[in-house]
């Protein structure tokens, strides 16, 4: 390959660092199993975050009108994808993208506030896009995901916090993903 040894164990290092995958010596880099634990403990890093800045983004005054725009227009198009029979296989990683979308774009509605919280999230987006390749097997989780983010754009139109805690926080509770999975 023309390439020394020492970048390419920095970058399996970097992959390591994000739980990738793992190394086992003197047996090599292996790619790291999926635990539901990890899954859970993405899903609540993730809200937390989110909750975070856009606790900040209500102290600030709320989102715009076109940011808001914005917001129901992202969840517009998962309606659609949820809706459209014709993806087939290709429905649940055109919803994850989008889903994706959705969760980076809320967390930039800080702008320059909360650089820290929005910089964890993004450095965790690949494990944010994974834990919702895992959740979201179901068509009721799809739409649940897509009511869930209406409530969240209508708490955010009308500044309330404490509802919008209580949605967020909602979907931490494993009976949520528990109970749509059957």
């Amino acid at each position: 390959m023309g390439i020394s040894r020492a970048p390419i164990r920095e970058a399996l290092k970097e992959l390591e660092e994000q739980g990738l995958i793992s190394s086992i010596q003197y047996k090599g880099w292996f790619v790291t199993d999926y635990h539901e634990e990890g899954f859970w403990e993405i899903t609540k890093l993730r809200t937390l975050l989110e909750y975070s800045v856009l606790e900040k983004v209500i102290a600030l005054g709320g989102p715009s009108v076109e940011e808001l725009n914005h917001l129901e227009s992202l969840n517009r198009d998962l309606q659609e994808i949820v809706d459209n029979p014709d993806l087939g296989d290709k429905k649940l990683f055109k919803f994850c993208e989008k889903e994706m979308e959705f969760h980076m774009y809320l967390c930039s509605l800080a702008k320059d506030h909360c650089f820290w919280t929005q910089k964890i999230h993004r450095n965790l987006s690949y494990q944010i896009r994974c834990s919702f390749e895992v959740c979201l097997h179901h068509e009721g989780q799809l739409k649940d995901s897509v009511v869930s983010h209406d409530v969240v754009i209508q708490c955010l139109r009308r500044k309330d916090l404490a509802r919008l805690r209580e949605e967020m926080f909602r979907k931490l509770q494993k009976e949520s993903f528990t109970s749509l999975e059957s």
